[in-house]
């Protein structure tokens, strides 16, 4: 479940973070308030094309920050779902660490539009 999102000179978002709770989450806003930069960044941590148009003018890269927590509960809040040892497993098979049943994936892109990816402290491809 996702629990925290941070973004960072992604095209009108300066600096926002967002903690999010179980359940059903709603992103409203005025025309021109940032929600497609939510959505924007939400894509670029699934692993969408990165481009190099989105990173905020007058700045060198956008990043984007999301803290999962894999363990210790499903995406309902309730009791642990099985899959999630599966997942710290998997992370910890890749050299990646799991910190209070917790992972953070982030994502960068800098103005030339090149990007890097980050799962839970290791760079992946």
């Amino acid at each position: 479940m996702l629990t925290e999102l941070q973004i960072r000179n992604l095209g009108v978002i300066e600096e926002a973070t967002a903690e999010f709770a179980p359940g059903f989450t709603v992103v409203t806003g005025e025309t021109g308030a940032g929600k497609t930069m939510v959505v924007t960044g939400l894509k670029l941590l699934s692993g969408a094309r990165a481009e190099a148009q989105r990173v905020r003018g007058g700045t060198d890269k956008a990043s984007v920050d999301g803290v999962f927590r894999i363990i210790g509960g499903d995406a309902d809040g309730g009791p642990d779902s099985g899959d999630s040892g599966k997942l710290a497993h998997m992370v910890e098979e890749v050299g990646g660490y799991v910190d209070d049943g917790e992972v953070v994936v982030s994502r960068s892109v800098n103005a030339s539009g090149r990007s890097r990816a980050h799962l839970a402290g290791r760079t992946v491809a």
